[in-house]
């Protein structure tokens, strides 16, 4: 698991720690990245508040999502008309590991839900999430 907790700069908010086990990192990877931050399980990170609530906004547009190709169109901004993608990453997360992701949206929504409220409690007092690996 990883360790992720609020934080004000370098003032941590221990009471409000939690673990994220490694069935989810897979989630953490893609809608992070999605929100132009890198994941890493092994490394200590600072995720600025506003990316975290994209992230879980990304996570959370996945979930409600009911056709997975229209998502990844619109996620990867594939343009059919100039043969282009915009977003080379989406692509290559959602190509790697998607179908997976996307069989199991559904009963992983219970760890989004619970990173929604928590993060509710703390996106306002807080201005970033610190992780630390493992």
């Amino acid at each position: 698991h990883v360790v992720f907790l609020p934080a004000n700069g370098e003032e941590e908010n221990e009471d409000a720690l939690i673990r994220i086990s490694d069935g989810y990192f897979s989630e953490l990877y893609l809608f992070l990245g999605m929100a132009e931050e890198e994941f890493d399980e092994y490394d200590d990170l600072v995720i600025p508040m506003d990316n975290w609530v994209k992230a879980l906004g990304f996570w959370k547009d996945f979930v409600e999502a009911t056709d997975y190709d229209a998502f990844v169109e619109k996620a990867a901004g594939i343009d059919y008309e100039k043969w282009s993608v915009s977003n080379k990453f989406v692509m290559e997360r959602l190509g790697w590991n998607g179908t997976n992701l996307w069989k199991r949206r559904r009963e992983n929504a219970v760890m989004l839900d619970g990173l929604l409220e928590w993060t509710q409690k703390y996106k306002n007092s807080h201005d970033c999430i610190r992780t630390y690996g493992y």
